[in-house]
């Protein structure tokens, strides 16, 4: 019986550590991702945002980041279905409420824009007053 409890215990540790790595090289193609994504080259940091994906389909960053490109792409309804993946796997992400109300406000959708401005505010998003003037 002991000899049955080690191979499982063992079996248990390889399965564990081999989804630690790949959250760990998730996050990595994240990272890269957003230094391509800031340094103006969007295609590349959306390559690098599908590879995180493919490796972790629950990584939130990720999802943002995607959402963040077909943003600079004028692809609203793109951009709100990605940073609403986002939002679904981390309730209290400010920014991806902050951008999808954003996305929201660019098909005018003020309705909708004003819930995600609120929602970001309401978790602690500084400087909001502008967008919220908009909602009156």
């Amino acid at each position: 019986m002991k000899k049955t409890s080690g191979i499982l215990l063992i079996l248990i540790t390889i399965f564990v550590s081999g989804c630690v790595d790949k959250t760990a090289e998730s996050a990595k193609y994240v990272r890269e991702g957003n230094l391509y994504l800031y340094g103006s080259n969007p295609d590349e940091a959306y390559s690098l945002y599908q590879k995180a994906l493919e490796l972790n389909p629950e990584n939130p960053e990720a999802w943002y980041g995607t959402g963040t490109v077909w943003m600079n792409r004028r692809q609203y309804q793109k951009a709100i279905e990605n940073f609403t993946k986002a939002i679904d796997l981390k309730p209290n992400y400010t920014d991806a409420f902050y951008n999808r109300g954003q996305a929201w406000f660019y098909k005018n959708e003020n309705y909708k824009a004003c819930e995600d401005w609120q929602k970001a505010y309401d978790l602690g998003k500084p400087n909001m007053g502008d967008k919220l003037k908009k909602c009156r």
